[in-house]
């Protein structure tokens, strides 16, 4: 408990906080201060009764056996009287346990020498894809011990176990006192044929760096290639402290023939500090290497050193050097991002000089938008200069690429471009979209543009960016009526990018759908869709522009009278003979827009039973859609939801699961296939859904306890409501259902729980 005293003075020292707000907040930390003492003090600190509970046959009060002897040791108290029982509980399977009993042991420190024999048992286990807690824990306790268990770990590294010899090492580097015997040992073993053991080994030596150092240049002339390539590896990690190996690592480098000694070398130099300059100088004469490790190791080298000698460096290999060094060169002014700002002119004439040849271009055109918006006023002054739409396009893509960071460039430079230049410019800012919205003004004082090109860009590109409903419907409203084409055109394709403005602009519409231009009337249709069937008013128009000569505006007719929803027959006729003769595109359309007419398209059923047959799967899930729609009467639809789960195109059998959940009972048929269709993790999800909805059938008894074997853990579920659901009918299922109530997730040992009471009433 706290002493009276220490109560007594809490007042005084509260007094000095004059602020209301941190008095209250004082008396609260001094109100939890109290609830936790008195919680602690409630908890008997007692050593022998831990040790009694740390061996008790209940797993709770081990662990929590294990946790208070832990915070014993950290509060300094003396655990000698405990050392056998935890060295005992080391072998618990329960992991708190074994992990608050080896945390005791690591701060108890040089006093629990005795467990190392336990703990050093624990090192022989060690799982490459594993989390190996354990082996961790077990060699940081061990380096904790300190001095005393030094004898045991340099023995321990001669063990034939690679594991025992990895984790022996790796204490080692825990453990200065006494790192003169232990560092010849470290330094036997960079040699080791054991990946783990060496690694171990570099760590190590790595901390122990004024006993170390002398052995690891002695190393570096080792006639073993992994013991020169350990030493270098260790030098690297002692950092700063092994500066004065720089001289032996450029010596060992004109040398050297194996490869990872060399990329080990060269990834060391920077670690300590060795100059800049001889460092590039060094690395450099192996940049063009095709050895893979080695071309890493030059690579990681390239990128610690200062910015301002490798872009040089860099630059003079893309203008000189090989294909291969250039493709490497490139990306690595990439990675430096806006550290290789005077990469940037090179950079652009190579764009320039690839846009023909997409592969080159690319790696060119991700290192210059690497470096950042510095890189803009070059884009536009390409665009200038660009031949050909594909070579404008590229470009034009490019400063859309920057992203929020072009906008301002952008509009600062706008008011001094030409005409065309303004456009393409401010087509970008469509592509930049709502995060362009700051260009919002710009793009309203655009859209009055006297030129037709820059008001046509500037209504698109406010439709991008989220502008508000009524501004934009005062700005639309007279470009869809604008003299020219190309204006026209844009203000209808800006209607199409908001959807909800659609409605207030159907009469303009109505007008345009009958333009003499087939792009103009290709584009008002698709935007009509929108408007559902309030275009109703338009349907006969519509319906007429299904002879259209073009094939852009007779799909769009079709799927603009399928958005309607209601039709005439008339309509339906034509829709479903253009589907017949038309090629696969026009069927797809087709098939679309009758299955969204539903009851009304009956005429149809026989182009959609055709078109299941079809080998494009595509048009199967179309025409199985349509049906679906138009098919009335269950009876009729089943069969063909039932062959549907058999078809090979996973959205076709993930449509016939979902058309099946809508029959719930009367799918009791496809129960089988159903079931069949857990086996495939692709369809498990659905199929589990449709399932859950169809009433348990005493006829599947069989494949209901097939379920509870499966691998996966929802379907064991399944199978155990299923069971369930049958009642009383499914005794037969009980010994199974009871051997379910172990199974290693909760959810199912409910459910089987819960089955069984259904059965036994």
């Amino acid at each position: 408990m706290i002493p009276h005293s220490t109560l007594g003075a809490l007042p005084c020292f509260l007094a000095f906080f004059w602020n209301r707000a941190q008095l209250m907040c004082i008396r609260l930390c001094a109100l939890a201060f109290l609830l936790v003492s008195s919680a602690l003090d409630a908890q008997p600190a007692n050593l022998s009764q831990r040790v009694e509970e740390l061996g008790s046959e209940n797993a709770r009060i081990r662990r929590d056996a294990a946790m208070y002897l832990s915070q014993m040791a950290a509060s300094g108290q003396d655990m000698q009287d405990a050392l056998p029982a935890l060295i005992e509980a080391l072998g618990d399977r329960e992991e708190q346990v074994w992990f608050h009993t080896v945390t005791a042991l690591a701060t108890m420190g040089p006093s629990a020498t005795a467990a190392a024999p336990e703990l050093l048992k624990a090192l022989k286990n060690f799982n490459a894809r594993g989390v190996n807690v354990r082996w961790y824990r077990s060699v940081h306790a061990l380096s904790q011990m300190g001095e005393g268990v030094l004898d045991r770990l340099i023995a321990a590294c001669e063990d034939e176990n690679a594991n025992l010899r990895a984790g022996a090492a790796q204490a080692l580097g825990g453990i200065h006192r006494g790192s003169e015997r232990s560092v010849p040992v470290l330094v036997k073993l960079m040699e080791d044929e054991s990946d783990l053991v060496r690694e171990a080994v570099i760590k190590s030596l790595g901390l122990l760096p004024s006993p170390a150092r002398t052995s690891l240049l002695e190393a570096l002339s080792h006639p073993s290639a992994l013991a020169r390539q350990a030493a270098c590896q260790a030098l690297g990690k002692m950092g700063h402290d092994a500066k004065d190996a720089a001289d032996k690592l450029f010596a060992l480098l004109s040398m050297e023939s194996d490869q990872a000694v060399l990329g080990a070398a060269l990834e060391c130099l920077p670690s300590i500090d060795a100059p800049s300059h001889e460092v590039l100088q060094a690395v450099m004469s192996y940049f063009a290497t095709e050895q893979e490790d080695l071309r890493q190791a030059v690579s990681n080298v390239l990128l610690k050193l200062p910015p301002s000698l490798v872009v040089p460096a860099l630059l003079h290999q893309l203008e000189h050097a090989d294909q291969a060094s250039r493709d490497r060169s490139v990306d690595l002014l990439a990675y430096l991002g806006s550290d290789a700002k005077p990469a940037l002119p090179l950079l652009m004439h190579l764009i320039q000089t690839n846009l023909d040849q997409p592969e080159q271009l690319q790696p060119y055109r991700k290192a210059f938008l690497q470096v950042g918006n510095a890189g803009i006023p070059m884009v536009v002054e390409a665009m200038q200069t660009a031949l050909g739409d594909s070579h404008q396009k590229t470009l034009d893509e490019m400063l859309t690429a920057y992203g929020l960071v072009a906008v301002q460039p952008i509009l600062d430079m706008l008011p001094s471009q030409s005409e065309s230049m303004q456009s393409r410019m401010i087509r970008s800012l469509s592509g930049i979209g709502k995060n362009a919205r700051l260009a919002q003004g710009a793009m309203l004082e655009a859209a009055r543009s006297k030129h037709p090109m820059i008001r046509a860009a500037a209504i698109e590109a406010l439709a991008s960016m989220e502008i508000k409903m009524e501004t934009f419907h005062q700005v639309v409203t007279p470009l869809l009526q604008d003299d020219f084409l190309e204006v026209r055109l844009s203000a209808v394709m800006a209607l199409a990018q908001l959807p909800s403005a659609v409605q207030k602009h159907l009469e303009a519409l109505g007008a345009l759908i009958i333009d003499p231009d087939t792009v103009l009337r290709e584009q008002a249709l698709m935007a009509l869709t929108h408007a559902g069937d309030g275009a109703s008013v338009y349907q006969d128009q519509v319906a007429v522009l299904l002879a259209d000569p073009s094939t852009g505006v007779r799909h769009a007719a079709m799927r603009v009278l399928g958005a309607m929803g209601e039709t005439t027959p008339m309509a339906i006729a034509q829709i479903t003979w253009l589907g017949q003769t038309g090629g696969q595109e026009t069927l797809r359309h087709a098939l679309d827009a009758l299955g969204r007419m539903g009851e009304q398209a009956e005429s149809a059923l026989p182009l959609l039973r055709q078109s299941l047959q079809h080998e494009e799967a595509s048009i199967r899930l179309s025409a199985f859609e349509g049906l679906m729609a138009v098919e009335t009467g269950s009876e009729k639809r089943l069969p063909v939801m039932l062959k549907a789960l058999e078809d090979r195109s996973t959205p076709m059998r993930h449509a016939s699961m979902k058309a099946l959940i809508s029959l719930k009972e009367e799918a009791a048929p496809a129960i089988p296939v159903l079931i069949q269709r857990l086996s495939e993790s692709e369809d498990r999800e659905l199929a589990l859904g449709a399932l859950r909805v169809v009433p348990s059938q005493m006829t599947y008894l069989e494949l209901y306890l097939q379920a509870l074997g499966h691998d996966d853990p929802g379907v064991r579920a399944f199978g155990c409501r299923a069971l369930g659901n049958l009642g009383a009918a499914a005794e037969k299922a009980l010994p199974e259902l009871r051997n379910m109530r172990r199974d290693r997730y909760r959810f199912v040992r409910e459910q089987a729980s819960e089955a069984i009471k259904q059965i036994e009433g």
